[in-house]
C-alpha cells in the first residue's frame, strides 16, 4: 500500500468503492492482474 493509497482511505468520511481504490492504485503506478496477464503473454511466459 502506497503512501497515496492510504491517505485516500484515511481521509474520506464516505466508504469507497472498490473502482475508487483501483483507480488511485493504477495511478500510483499498480498493475491490474489483467494488465500483469497480458505483458506474461506478450514476453512469452504463459499462453
Amino acid at each position: 500500500m502506497t503512501g497515496e493509497i492510504r491517505k485516500l482511505l484515511e481521509s474520506h468520511d464516505h466508504v469507497l468503492s472498490a473502482q475508487e481504490i483501483e483507480s488511485a492504485a493504477v495511478a500510483s503506478g499498480m498493475r491490474t492482474m489483467l494488465q500483469d496477464a497480458i505483458l506474461h503473454v506478450v514476453a512469452g511466459h504463459t499462453t
